[in-house]
């Protein structure tokens, strides 16, 4: 078995949401399709023992100050009866400045389980913290950090893969100083397809949609062409928003692979 490595980096165009509710909702990586569990806690790799991957954004001009981080190891489990399991460890961190920062951390288990030859479903739920840590030296605003958890299914073949899942599954909420801040609960719905033509060549596509009942609905879309699984170029569009490109760069000895993803 190999043990695969993705190492994200990037400079993106800001996707926060916020709105007059007061309603946190985290930043989304462009390139989520290059680590799906950032969106599901469902996600099983289709090869592989170990997975980690490491993702950078963040805004600029102006804006520089604003940053997200994420950091997630997962180790998965096969047997005989191609079943698996998925133990994962995630960490986010989004700076909004210099002294406002939004930390998570959770623990996530996965597993798959094959309905036919080709077809094989999976679920998964993770578990954790997030919260508003103010770190300026004169403020009088209070650091909250609540439980948070989700949700998510799907099912996938050799050539599509369609999932949901639901988010911030408590409604959390919080008072920083005096008007809450909720944590409302949304959800995920997202598809891809690849197909090999000809037999060096890949084609991929992504969709991603995130609706938040009652405020907002987004839409995010991808596509890409790599070659020999070691380059790949591609464009990815936030309906509504902007779009950005990426290039992928990939070293595969069979034993490990090690993917550098830049995305602007």
């Amino acid at each position: 078995h190999s043990v695969i490595v993705f190492l994200l980096v990037g400079v993106f165009q800001p996707l926060t949401v916020c709105c007059q509710q007061n309603i946190y909702l985290p930043t989304y990586f462009t390139a989520y399709y290059q680590n799906i569990s950032q969106i599901t806690p469902a996600h099983v790799s289709d090869e592989g023992k170990a997975e980690f991957a490491s993702s950078y954004k963040s805004l600029t001009g102006a804006f520089r100050k604003i940053s997200s981080y994420n950091f997630s190891a997962s180790r998965t489990f096969r047997n005989e009866k191609e079943r698996a399991h998925v133990i994962r460890a995630q960490f986010f961190n989004e700076h909004e400045g210099s002294y406002i920062t939004n930390p998570r951390v959770y623990l996530n288990y996965a597993y798959q389980i094959p309905l036919t030859e080709t077809l094989k479903a999976f679920s998964g739920v993770s578990f954790g913290t997030a919260g508003v840590y103010y770190s300026a030296p004169t403020t009088t605003q209070s650091s909250f950090f609540l439980p948070d958890a989700s949700f998510g299914l799907g099912l996938k073949s050799n050539w599509f893969e369609v999932g949901t899942s639901a988010m911030q599954l408590f409604n959390g909420s919080f008072t920083p100083v005096a008007n809450p801040v909720l944590m409302k609960r949304y959800y995920h719905a997202y598809g891809s397809i690849q197909k090999e033509w000809p037999s060096e060549w890949m084609i991929k596509g992504y969709v991603l949609g995130r609706f938040v009942p009652s405020v907002s609905t987004e839409y995010f879309g991808a596509f890409s062409i790599s070659y020999a699984r070691q380059i790949t170029f591609g464009t990815s569009i936030k309906y509504g928003a902007g779009l950005s490109f990426f290039t992928i760069l990939g070293i595969d000895n069979k034993e490990d692979k090690l993917q550098l993803l830049l995305n602007y």
